[in-house]
C-alpha cells in the first residue's frame, strides 16, 4: 500500500524511502524477506534486525482447507493471519493442523536493468510530508461492513459508540442474566501503555474484532483473547486547550473496509480495519484556534459524522461544527444549517 491505496498483505510503503536507504530496497526487491543489509535504515526505521515484523505463513487447518497469508499473532493457543486475498481469520490452534513459516508472500522481481532503475528511482522518493493529507479512496480493500449490519447488529457484535442506532446501548443477549452475573470473572486483560488519563473509549466488536483507542491512537484485538492484530498511533498534538488537552478519545466507527476515528487536533481520519493502515485524513477544524475533537464517530448511511469538542471550555462552535464525509472519498458533505448542501 501507497498512501493508502493499494492490498493490505503487503507493507505500508509510503516512507520507504524515508525508511531504507536504496541498497536496502533493492535487496528488498532481489531477495523478499531476507534481513535488510546494514541494519538499520535512514531513520533506524528499516531494518528490524529480526526479520519481517509480520512472518508469511501457509496454514492447513483440520476441515482441509490451506490459507496462505501474514500471522498478524500467534501464540501456543491462536492465530491472527491476514490472508492474502485480504480476509482476515481469527484461529484457534485446535482448528490448526499445520502451520509452514515462510520467507516472504512476495515473488523475487524479475525486470529489466532499465525496469529496475525505474522502479528503484520511484520507491527511493516515497515520503509522505508530515500533517498532509492522505489522497481520498473510493474502492474498498478487502471485506466490507454494510451499514445494514450497524443500523441492525448482529448478535454478539458492538458495531457502534451505542450498540445500536438508537443510542439505547440495549443489548438483546440473555446469557448474562441476573442469576448468573455474580459468577463473571475476568477472561483477559490488555493495557494501552500509551494512555495518558484513564480511559473514556466504548469498545467496538465487529466479526470478531475490538477497537479500543485513546488519544490518538487505536487497537485490534481478537476480541476472544485480547491477543493484538494491528496498533496505530500518532504523536500528541501540542499547545491545545480544554478536553483534547487532556488526552480524551471516546472511541471508532466502523463502516465497509475502514475504522473512523479523530485526533486531538481535530481531524477525522480513516484506517484499514484489518491493518491499521492510514488511508486518508480530513481536518475538521483548525487546532492554532484551540479546536480539538474527542467524540466517536457515528455512521449513517454513506456518511461518517463527527464534529470538534471543546464547548462547554469557552471554545464556541462555528458554521460546519458537526460535519459528514463520504466514507469512501472523505468529502464533506454535512456542513451548516444555512448551507445549500445536504444535511442530517
Amino acid at each position: 500500500m501507497v498512501s493508502g491505496q493499494g492490498g493490505v498483505a503487503g507493507p505500508d510503503l509510503s516512507n520507504i524511502g524515508r525508511d531504507r536507504t536504496p541498497a536496502q530496497i533493492e535487496q528488498a526487491l532481489r531477495d523478499p524477506g531476507a534481513v535488510p543489509a546494514g541494519g538499520t535504515g535512514r531513520t533506524g526505521r528499516g531494518g528490524r534486525g529480526g526479520g519481517a515484523l509480520y512472518p508469511a505463513v501457509t496454514v492447513r487447518l483440520r476441515s482441509g482447507e490451506t490459507i496462505r497469508g501474514i500471522a498478524k499473532n500467534e501464540s501456543a493457543f491462536d492465530l491472527q493471519l491476514l490472508a492474502a486475498d485480504g480476509s482476515l481469520h481469527l484461529l484457534l490452534k485446535d482448528q490448526v493442523a499445520e502451520v509452514v513459516h515462510e520467507k516472504s508472500l512476495m515473488p523475487k522481481v524479475e525486470a529489466s536493468p532499465e525496469e529496475m532503475r525505474n522502479l528503484m528511482a520511484y520507491l527511493s522518493r516515497l515520503t509522505s510530508v508530515p500533517g498532509a493529507k492522505a489522497p481520498a479512496v473510493a474502492s474498498e480493500i478487502g471485506p466490507g461492513v454494510l451499514f445494514a449490519d450497524i443500523a441492525h447488529p448482529k448478535p454478539g457484535s458492538w458495531p457502534t459508540y451505542d450498540g445500536n442506532e438508537s443510542g439505547n446501548r440495549f443489548s438483546p443477549l440473555s446469557q448474562i442474566n441476573a442469576t448468573n452475573v455474580a459468577s463473571l470473572a475476568p477472561k483477559w486483560m490488555f493495557t494501552l501503555p500509551g494512555a495518558p488519563r484513564a480511559l473514556e473509549v466504548t469498545p467496538v466488536v465487529v466479526d470478531g474484532v475490538m477497537y479500543v483507542t485513546s488519544v490518538n491512537e487505536a487497537y485490534a484485538l481478537d476480541a476472544r483473547s485480547g491477543r493484538e492484530i494491528w496498533h496505530y498511533s500518532r504523536p500528541r498534538s501540542q499547545a491545545l486547550a480544554g478536553d483534547a488537552a487532556s488526552g480524551i478519545n471516546r472511541g471508532v466507527a466502523v463502516l465497509g473496509d475502514r475504522v473512523f476515528m479523530v485526533s486531538d487536533n481535530a481531524h477525522l481520519f480513516a484506517l484499514h480495519r484489518f491493518t491499521g493502515q492510514l488511508i486518508w485524513d480530513a481536518q475538521m477544524a483548525d487546532s492554532h484556534l484551540n479546536y480539538g475533537s474527542t467524540s466517536a464517530p457515528l455512521v449513517v448511511n454513506d456518511l461518517v459524522v463527527a464534529g470538534v469538542s471543546g464547548g462547554d471550555e469557552g471554545i464556541r462552535g462555528f458554521p460546519g461544527r458537526l460535519q459528514g464525509f463520504d466514507w469512501r472519498t472523505r468529502l464533506a458533505f454535512l456542513d451548516h444549517p444555512r448551507s445549500g448542501r445536504a444535511r442530517l
